[in-house]
């Protein structure tokens, strides 16, 4: 069964849906004036109550999104630049990347160009898009992943031990970290395969240590943002609790920005800004990226 069974990192059913409803409102799956699927159809669709699918439109209805007419159902409608359902400007990184895969997954075809230290926070938060894929929720027809992650075999900032830099037990660990979330980014769409006509996921990694992390979605969304280095007592040895003071990087609770090239003027600051992003980590992927 879909959402109703599926509460993934503590987000209601009824959440989930408003999501990709939502998701298919804002790229033109349900256009203004349109009357949305009756409420049968969707309960049929997400395999949910009667009740949590009026939830779902009521949560739509308060943001401003739907009109609901009693006995007539419920119709897009023209949102204006105060309503409370405009998009976050920055967020945490899982919370905000979460929030805006929704509505890239709402597109026929899906591409995300990631560059961070590991695929972490990306393989957290995919995980909801491709339950939802597997219930037949969303259709892609394609789905293109391109992930820039760090080389686990060079000497990285992030597991320097701060005091005896010729202890390689703390950056051992960041090489394990980095090699199994790169292999889980991996394998995680392995179950849709036969679900999605076409789905590439590419993993390759740079001899640097990010000091950003940067998410476009669809070539017309950007997230970035800034891990923010710390010391921690790093677990060396189970057995005697053995710690080694090193540096660590934090992403999935590090803050991103968000930026648009939708709707907007080609010489704007965000579509000036989306291009050249593009440009730069197609260069990337192109020439020292391995």
């Amino acid at each position: 069964m879909e959402l109703d069974a599926a509460k993934n990192n503590g987000v209601a059913s009824y959440k989930s849906i408003a999501n990709t409803l939502r998701a298919e409102i804002e790229t033109g799956v349900h256009r203004v004036g349109e009357k949305l699927p009756t409420q049968e159809s969707l309960v049929r669709r997400f395999a949910v109550s009667r009740q949590t699918i009026q939830r779902a439109l009521k949560e739509l209805e308060r943001e401003g999104y739907v009109d609901s007419i009693q006995g007539r159902g419920s119709y897009v409608q023209a949102r204006v630049s105060g309503s409370p359902g405009l998009r976050r400007a920055y967020g945490l990184a899982d919370a905000l990347l979460s929030d805006h895969l929704v509505t890239a997954f709402a597109a026929a075809h899906v591409r995300i160009d990631a560059y961070s230290l590991t695929a972490e926070t990306l393989n957290q938060t995919i995980g909801q898009m491709l339950i939802q894929i597997r219930n037949g929720a969303i259709q892609p027809k394609s789905i293109s992943i391109r992930a820039i992650l760090a080389d686990p075999d060079e000497t990285l900032l992030v597991g320097l031990p701060v005091h005896d830099r010729s202890d390689a037990r703390t950056r051992q660990r960041i090489a394990d970290l980095l090699r199994g979330q790169a292999s889980i980014l991996r394998h995680n769409f392995v179950s849709i395969y036969n679900l999605v006509p076409e789905v590439s996921v590419a993993v390759k990694t740079l001899a640097a240590t990010p000091l950003v992390k940067m998410y476009l979605l669809n070539g017309t969304e950007l997230l970035h943002g800034y891990y923010k280095f710390e010391e921690q007592d790093v677990l060396v040895d189970e057995g005697t609790g053995e710690t080694v003071r090193a540096y660590d990087a934090y992403g999935l609770q590090s803050t991103l920005f968000h930026y648009s090239s939708l709707g907007v003027a080609e010489d704007s600051s965000s579509a000036v800004l989306l291009r050249h992003t593009q440009e730069w980590f197609d260069s990337l992927w192109q020439t020292v990226a391995r």
